[in-house]
């Protein structure tokens, strides 16, 4: 599972910013989580910077592009071995 959040509105988000770095693994309670699997993104930043097709397309970007990376993750994390094994010369 990946959660993908956008923030709407004039609020900084910032306990969502937090949520979001990929410096260090979340922990609760003196649990680590096992991947990232969360991405956030402003939706006014976007807007900000471009108009609004282009910003979405920016925003779009921006939240799916750890997703192929989060899913080869929970499939190693799983043992999980693709059906074609001349895929695995691509993942190194």
């Amino acid at each position: 599972m990946s959660i993908l959040v956008v923030g709407i509105g004039p609020t900084t988000f910032a306990s969502l910013t937090r949520l979001e770095e990929d410096t260090k693994k979340l922990s609760h309670n003196g649990h680590k989580t096992a991947r990232d699997i969360l991405q956030y993104a402003q939706f006014n930043e976007f807007l900000d910077k471009y108009d609004d097709v282009v910003g979405g397309f920016h925003l779009a970007k921006h939240l799916l592009a750890d997703i192929p990376e989060q899913l080869v993750a929970y499939m190693k994390m799983k043992g999980i071995l693709p059906k074609n094994k001349g895929i695995l010369s691509n993942l190194n």
